[in-house]
């Protein structure tokens, strides 16, 4: 079994290093044609990094780095605040963050539950919709004539708080595994990540889901290392964070597989089972109830799931689109029948003939190479775009709409810094496939466990309706497998790989 496992490991670094080398490779093409002085920044940073790196970091004490690490944190949340509230905009006629905060308003206020066809296609944002309604009737109990800016002020106030806690949470969960200066460090990096300020503009489910994802992974490095009974605690944690966050996004629930998988390759099979044990019965009884509030809050009934909603062929069939994305061409043409089994044969039908018309090549050039520049060719995960989409209707236009709106005056400057970030971090993690594969075996658990969540995600979003606004939930992992790369460089640790 343990040969197995070990084969298991080296195939999979293979599959890793081949997967993120081609994302690498397409979007230095595709930002290069864009910008090319991005590519050589990027060139010229990463230099940088290899050759001082060493000197830089050896230079700094632990306190100094943490202080600084602080300091801009207390920075970045007055930061955040700031663009978030300055790029706000009216919640009327926008995108599903628009119709969830006016529903979740009304249900607030008035207790009516109006928007059955919607929500019948969409579940998925039932959990968001019962999330924003709580936090709005707490703001109403506390401030009864609370108008609905006020509101919406909140929910972009929450929305920064849990994209700050997500920051914090990956500051401890690096701390845990390479100490509180690396940690530092790491903390300092994910806090130039530009999407992070951008997106906690939108109470949506991209923020709200961004500390179960990060927090599945601290859990997770705190399993490991414990030896108490306590270790039974952050796997019972781990467990309904990432029940939560299924809910809430179904592609979270990447970060509990790949710790499964990470705990048969680590774990002795008696073992294994007990865990995997505890997380189905924890994550099962978590989304039953989750479940169960939602259908008592909103009465989805049977009858009208089967009217409204769509089937899972739905977006496999959108993905093979010309876009690869959202199409609502698409949607139209499954609304038209009548139930969800003619939906579901329907959409099989209209993916047989998509696949015939591309032929293999053409399917694989789609999915190889359109899909991969849509889903990561945005250096911005898209943040933009979302922000310009609603630019007409903001409630005050300033001066950040030059710098972060596709029209602005200033946008190139932002684009290039995205893209330079983007790349570094793309690379790095591309570095860190290479030193697996080099040394025949990842480091630790955690990264492991990030490795397969990234490149589940890649995998799903190459057979499913993409947009580069799906990264933005694992922007942390990213991250830390980006400094996994840096910390594994030999010139800044004296040629040791160990974590």
């Amino acid at each position: 079994m343990r040969k197995i496992k070990k084969i298991y490991l080296q195939i999979f670094s293979i599959i890793l290093l081949l997967t993120f080398f081609w994302i690498f490779l397409v979007e230095s093409y595709i930002i290069g044609q864009q910008h090319l002085i991005s590519v050589g920044l990027m060139v010229f940073f990463a230099f940088l990094i290899f050759v001082f790196g060493k000197k830089c970091y050896n230079r700094i004490t632990e306190q100094k780095v943490v202080i600084i690490y602080w300091i801009l944190w207390g920075i970045s949340c007055l930061l955040m605040l700031y663009i978030a509230w300055s790029l706000r905009m009216s919640i009327y006629h926008t995108w599903d963050y628009g119709r969830l905060l006016q529903d979740a308003i009304q249900l607030a206020q008035t207790d009516e539950f109006k928007s059955y066809i919607y929500y019948s296609q969409y579940p998925n944002n039932l959990f968001m919709l019962f999330l924003l309604k709580m936090l709005f009737k707490t703001v109403l109990i506390v401030f009864p004539d609370v108008s609905i800016g006020g509101l919406q002020a909140c929910s972009i106030i929450v929305s920064c708080i849990l994209v700050q806690i997500s920051i914090v949470l990956v500051y401890m969960t690096a701390k845990e595994v390479w100490g509180k200066k690396k940690a530092a460090v790491t903390g300092i990096f994910l806090l130039l990540a530009s999407p992070l300020y951008l997106y906690a503009t939108f109470a949506y489910t991209d923020t709200f889901s961004l500390p179960l994802v990060v927090g599945q992974i601290y859990f997770y490095v705190k399993f490991q290392k414990e030896e108490t009974k306590k270790k039974w605690y952050y796997l019972v944690g781990m467990a309904i964070l990432g029940a939560m966050g299924f809910k809430l996004k179904m592609t979270i629930a990447f970060v509990l597989i790949a710790s499964i998988i990470n705990l048969f390759i680590r774990q002795e099979l008696k073992q294994f089972l007990k865990y995997v044990g505890i997380i189905f019965v924890v994550s099962g009884i978590t989304c039953i109830i989750i479940n169960k509030t939602l259908s008592f809050q909103f009465n989805i009934t049977p009858e009208l799931s089967n009217r409204y909603q769509f089937p899972y062929a739905h977006w496999v069939m959108m993905t093979l689109n010309d876009s690869g994305g959202y199409s609502q061409e698409d949607v139209d043409y499954t609304c038209s029948f009548e139930t969800y089994d003619e939906k579901n044969k329907a959409d099989i039908k209209e993916i047989k003939h998509r696949l015939k018309q591309r032929g293999i090549v053409g399917t694989l050039q789609h999915i190889f190479v359109k899909k991969i520049i849509r889903t990561w060719g945005n250096a911005s995960m898209a943040s933009d775009t979302y922000i310009s989409s609603v630019a007409g209707k903001m409630l005050t236009k300033t001066k950040l709409h030059s710098l972060f709106c596709l029209d602005g005056k200033y946008h190139d400057i932002y684009m290039i810094y995205s893209q330079v970030y983007h790349l570094i971090m793309l690379f790095w993690i591309f570095y860190c496939a290479i030193i697996n594969v080099w040394k025949r075996k990842m480091e630790n658990g955690m990264e492991n466990v990030l490795m397969t969540t990234v490149w589940g995600l890649a995998v799903f979003l190459s057979i499913w309706e993409c947009n580069s606004r799906y990264l933005f939930q694992m922007l942390p992992i990213m991250v830390l497998l980006m400094m996994s790369g840096m910390y594994k460089s030999q010139w800044i640790y004296n040629k040791k790989f160990e974590i």
